[in-house]
């Protein structure tokens, strides 16, 4: 064997034994859900007999990715990496690159590119920093009233982190607005929304900005601001406001008019039994009176034969009988009390029984009809 042959195979190791591994980029910022490729290089490109090229997140027993003497080992490898993390080439080529699809917020940190020779002991690494955002989707404007001005509302979704929320007018002046409301969503992202209340459109046109707190990227959404917006009453509107009220007044005024009148007629009711009282307790004080009455010959003037004495007394009685009919009449119709009710009914009965009386001494009975037509007789004799 040529010695000049055996000599340069020996120093093959020894020359593949130095090497150095870079990462250009050492930060890098991807969009959740999107495919990024991590930069690592190895100069100078070696064979992967007796390599191993590890990438790893933050801790050294992370493992994103392993290769050794040229073949992946899967074991060692994190569950959440697993058919999402490869190497794009080799180290036959030098770049050691990793290709790590649907990037998760997780996955987000930094990234060790780890390269040893175990034959010659000796190992280098570099790093990179994976930023993972959520860009946030174009900003949506909702419009709706609020008494009698204009509340404008500014949203958007799928944002990481939060984004700062500004109103600017047409001369990039800014706005005063409310507080802005987020809600974190199923994913880990934000939602949020910023509401601008508008009393009239003397602000003019609004445009609603939503700035990336990493990225700086802004995104927003114009809103031109017109009269038509707010809220203002018609003239139907107005009339038929002006008839309610009106409508409203007279129906008080019929209320109030009828319940007057219902007091009216409740003194006038309470008037007349009043007057019925006292004509009741004034005719039987006379009635009584004449009861105990005596003539000079000493018979009592209610059992008298006197034809004179009847005349008199007769008509009397039956012009008080027809008072009392005539108030029973009256007040039947109405509200009576128990005991008015009571004292006429036991006046009619009374009164009606008297002719009776009077007919048993004189031997001739009067009737209803005759005491009623004695008592007309008596008042027009009255009048």
């Amino acid at each position: 064997m040529d010695l000049k042959f055996v000599f340069l195979i020996c120093l093959i190791p020894a020359a593949s034994a130095k090497f150095q591994v870079e990462a250009k980029d050492k930060e890098l910022v991807v969009a959740v859900g999107s495919d990024v490729e991590l930069p690592c290089t190895l100069s100078p490109p070696s064979s992967a007999v007796g390599l191993e090229v590890r990438w790893f997140h933050t801790v050294f027993h992370s493992v994103v990715y392993l290769l050794k003497d040229g073949r992946e080992d899967r074991q060692q490898q994190n569950t959440e990496y697993r058919e999402r993390a490869f190497l794009k080439s080799g180290p036959q080529t030098g770049n050691l690159a990793l290709s790590l699809l649907k990037v998760r917020l997780s996955d987000a940190g930094t990234y060790h590119c780890f390269v040893e020779n175990e034959t010659a002991a000796y190992d280098e690494e570099d790093f990179v920093k994976l930023v993972v955002i959520g860009p946030g989707s174009p900003p949506l404007v909702k419009v709706s009233l609020q008494d009698s001005s204009v509340q404008i509302s500014c949203s958007s979704s799928d944002w990481f982190p939060e984004p700062t929320v500004n109103w600017k007018t047409d001369d990039e002046a800014f706005v005063n607005e409310e507080m802005t409301t987020s809600h974190k969503q199923t994913d880990g992202l934000f939602s949020v929304t910023n509401n601008i209340l508008l009393k009239d459109s003397s602000e003019g046109n609004l445009f609603c900005t939503m700035k990336h707190p990493v990225t700086g990227k802004e995104s927003g959404v114009y809103v031109i601001v017109s009269e038509s917006m707010f809220p203002r009453l018609s003239h139907w509107a107005i009339l038929f406001f002006v008839l309610l009220v009106l409508s409203l007044g007279a129906f008080a005024f019929v209320g109030w008019k009828f319940y007057a009148y219902c007091i009216e007629k409740e003194k006038q009711l309470s008037s007349k039994e009043n007057i019925l009282k006292f004509s009741l307790k004034q005719s039987f004080s006379l009635f009584f009176q004449l009861f105990r009455s005596k003539n000079l010959n000493g018979e009592k003037l209610l059992y008298t034969k006197n034809p004179f004495i009847l005349i008199h007394i007769q008509p009397f009685v039956g012009w008080l009988f027809l008072q009392t009919n005539t108030l029973f009449r009256q007040l039947n119709r109405n509200k009576m009390s128990p005991q008015v009710k009571t004292g006429l009914t036991l006046s009619r009965v009374f009164l009606l029984s008297l002719p009776l009386i009077q007919g048993s001494t004189t031997g001739k009975l009067k009737s209803k009809k005759e005491v009623e037509s004695s008592g007309q007789l008596a008042l027009q004799n009255r009048q």
